[in-house]
């Protein structure tokens, strides 16, 4: 008998070592290959960074109003002069829309910069209405109450819907627009106006080309001053 040949037993139970060995080598790079895997995938960030991340992200109606605002004071050249954009709305209501008209998304409403002079005819608790023409009644209805609306915000053309987040955002650019009407535009005037005066305006109406409301026309006001001239 070869006393150097290993016993039978004993080469078995150096195989099953192997293979145990071989298996736990297999789950070690399995579970080394999955941590790198959930290292690279996983993004820890500090509280701290993540509140600072928010407040940046986060949209000031305000701020942006306010440039928004200053912007919209040089838009008076491109406004249409009323009596000709009401002369539109009684003969081509197309021309109208696709001239002047701003839209958001698809809809028969139709916002539009407009401006003009006008004489006072009466003043009520909703509308200061102006004459035009001296002989054509009452054309224009400067809104200086319930004063709510996007006609604004959707006829000056400086704002995109899609470059907000939310409609939320979207939509508090008018409220903010709205009070600054009411508390800086509207004040000076109602205090100082009588009727006969003439009214220099700049504003925006909303109209729906399928049942336009335009006897007088609705104007919210931008800019309103007495004609001393």
């Amino acid at each position: 008998m070869n006393t150097n040949e290993q016993p039978f037993y004993s080469r078995a139970d150096t195989l099953k070592s192997t293979m145990r060995t071989r298996k736990l080598l297999k789950i070690l790079l399995f579970i080394v290959i999955a941590g790198l895997f959930l290292y690279h995938s996983v993004y820890f960030e500090s509280l701290s960074e993540r509140k600072e991340q928010l407040e940046k992200s986060q949209f000031n109606a305000d701020d942006f109003v306010q440039e928004f605002w200053n912007r919209l004071q040089k838009e008076v050249a491109q406004a249409v002069p009323a009596h000709h954009l009401l002369q539109l709305f009684e003969s081509d209501m197309e021309t109208a829309v696709k001239r002047y008209g701003k839209t958001l998304g698809v809809s028969e409403q139709h916002s539009y910069l407009v401006k003009g002079e006008g004489r006072i005819l009466s003043i009520s608790d909703d509308f200061i209405l102006l004459d035009l023409s001296s002989k054509a009644g009452a054309e224009i209805a400067v809104r200086i109450n319930y004063i709510f609306g996007n006609e604004i915000r959707d006829a000056s053309g400086l704002v995109n819907v899609s470059d907000f987040p939310s409609t939320v955002e979207f939509n508090a650019i008018s409220s903010v627009i709205n009070s600054i009407i009411k508390s800086k535009v509207l004040p000076p005037i109602l205090e100082s106006v009588d009727i006969g005066v003439q009214l220099d305006f700049f504003g925006a109406a909303t109209v729906n080309e399928e049942s336009p409301q335009i006897n007088p026309l609705k104007v919210v006001p931008v800019q309103l001053s007495i004609n001393s001239e």
